[in-house]
């Protein structure tokens, strides 16, 4: 299980009878980086790693355990879902940006509109996508034939 305090007990208490016997281990985002320390993970990379242990499924935990030592095989396995690079075509990504920019404008506009400000996700997210279109570079000349 994955989660805080609070979620943990309800899902323990919508698992178990009260007075059935259990034994729970923990770990937590220390445990985790003390496991992982020679790797210098961040607290961000060490509660991925430690989400990664919560959602290991029960019946792969109960055969095979929950080996610290394997920890930073999982730390390496999150870094590389970082930087992982993948071929899309353009046009496509093209359309996925477009998309994502009206989302991004349309949540900064909620967040005003209620008078909130804009949530670090959503400027996050923007940065990123002006990130992605000065790689792209500029949009390929259509023709009028295309249109």
């Amino acid at each position: 299980m994955y989660g805080n305090r609070k979620q943990i007990c309800h899902q323990l208490n919508k698992l178990f009878i009260g007075d059935e016997p259990l034994a729970v281990l923990f770990w937590t985002e220390a445990s985790i980086a003390e496991a992982c320390g020679q790797f210098d993970p961040t607290p961000e990379e060490a509660i991925a790693v430690l989400q990664a242990v919560g959602n290991i499924p029960y019946e792969r935990y109960q055969a095979e355990g929950v080996d610290p030592a394997r920890f930073p095989e999982l730390l390496s396995a999150h870094r590389e879902t970082l930087t992982k690079k993948v071929a899309v075509p353009e046009a496509w990504l093209r359309v996925l940006i477009d998309h994502a920019g009206n989302d991004i404008q349309l949540q900064t506009e909620m967040a005003w509109q209620s008078g909130m400000a804009t949530p670090f996700s959503i400027t996050r997210s923007e940065y990123q996508l002006n990130e992605l279109k000065a790689l792209l570079g500029p949009e390929p000349a259509t023709t009028e034939d295309e249109n």
